[in-house]
């Protein structure tokens, strides 16, 4: 009977120990669950408070028209606004935080980038923070109302891409509309380009096919001839003949390149920064890794795969001087063909970029030019969380 009783003994013991184990664990889970709330909570705030900065102020920003100029390459340097030294607290004493913001900014000749910054502190300490960046349009006469892809001239063959992974991005805006994947001259065009479409491919066109051109010069080929003569005459690059592999500014670096002849790419992906004109047909061997603004004024065909991003705008547009010499838009032909992850994406800041290339050629398309687009007031067209 002894012998049992300190048996029973042991056994509280044990159990006891357990008990007292499994309670230390739920401390610590709920201690962790707890910390990991109040983590979540604190992120939330702050980037409530880098969304309201934006909102407070974008307008302020671009009325402003400040003289922080964007670089070139994927890297931008912001300046403060308001407030231009330090924080400015958020007045949310209902959450029992201390929440701050501030807000940054930079602009190109139409794009201006607004970036909030929010952050939840703890004395000294920045418990969490984010960043919020918003891409505001400016109304002006640059290169924002083209689609990634846009053929002024009469459609001769539109042969698609076969591969599902190939893209044609239009511009999206906030209110989660988009403008045109691909413009056309003529309604027919945009059906015959719907037509050679099957319909499990109509979904990679974000945007749709429409017509027609929203840019007046386009429409007329007289002064588009002239715009490209300009463009010869301040190209940073020239090319008197047929060329295979051509400098065509980097990322950081673009520049305007002109080649009186054809472009037959070699091997291997042609990349480029700014704008480039082709006096002649672009052959190439997979979709271009391109920012700014491309003019073909022959045929179009890509060939073979890859995984290239086309940032801007294609401008597909051949013309020749008919019997009373002046500019006429002759048939454009564009092929596509290969498989391959290939997107052509409406780009604001590439095309604000190579706007802001331009010198005489600029003026001639501001003053001649009229877009359909064009917003009457600031827009602004992009807003997503920066990782950092």
């Amino acid at each position: 009977m002894q012998r049992q009783k300190g048996a029973a003994l042991v056994v509280s013991l044990v159990l006891l120990s357990v008990a007292l184990m499994l309670g230390l664990s739920n401390t610590q889970s709920s201690r962790l669950e707890e910390a990991m709330s109040g983590n979540a909570r604190s992120a939330a705030s702050a980037k409530m408070a880098a969304e309201y900065a934006i909102s407070r102020y974008w307008q302020t920003i671009v009325a402003a028209e400040g003289s922080a100029s964007c670089g070139s390459g994927p890297e931008y340097t912001f300046v403060p606004f308001i407030p231009d030294i330090g924080w400015e607290s958020l007045d949310i004493a209902q959450l029992n935080q201390h929440v701050v913001y501030r807000v940054e900014y930079c602009h190109g000749a139409s794009v201006y980038r607004v970036r909030g910054v929010g952050a939840v502190l703890s004395g000294n300490s920045i418990l969490a923070q984010r960043t919020v960046e918003a891409q505001v349009i400016k109304p002006s006469n640059g290169f924002l109302g083209l689609s990634p892809i846009t053929i002024p001239s009469p459609l001769g063959r539109f042969s698609p891409a076969s591969s599902n992974a190939f893209d044609v991005e239009g511009e999206e805006l906030v209110d989660g509309t988009r403008n045109p994947a691909i413009s056309t001259a003529s309604e027919q065009d945009a059906d015959a380009i719907e037509g050679a479409l099957s319909e499990d491919r109509l979904d990679n066109y974000l945007g749709g096919i429409s017509s027609p051109i929203s840019e007046s010069l386009l429409t007329d080929a007289s002064k588009f001839s002239s715009f490209v003569e300009l463009l010869r005459a301040e190209a940073d690059v020239y090319y008197a003949k047929s060329v295979t592999d051509p400098s065509a500014g980097s990322e950081g670096n673009p520049q305007i390149t002109f080649i009186d002849g054809d472009f037959n790419q070699g091997r291997g992906n042609f990349s480029g920064s700014g704008i480039m004109v082709v006096n002649g047909n672009a052959d190439l061997s997979g979709t271009p890794s391109f920012e700014g603004l491309l003019i073909v004024l022959g045929n179009y065909t890509v060939s073979g795969g890859g995984r290239g991003v086309f940032s801007g705008a294609l401008l597909v547009s051949p013309y020749e001087v008919d019997n009373s010499d002046e500019p006429a838009y002759i048939s454009a032909n564009l092929e596509f063909s290969g498989g391959g992850n290939a997107t052509y994406l409406y780009n604001a800041a590439s095309l604000d970029m190579a706007y802001a290339l331009l010198d005489e050629a600029g003026e001639f398309w501001s003053v001649n030019n009229e877009s359909q687009r064009k917003p009457s007031k600031p827009l602004i067209i992009k807003w997503s969380e920066t990782v950092e």
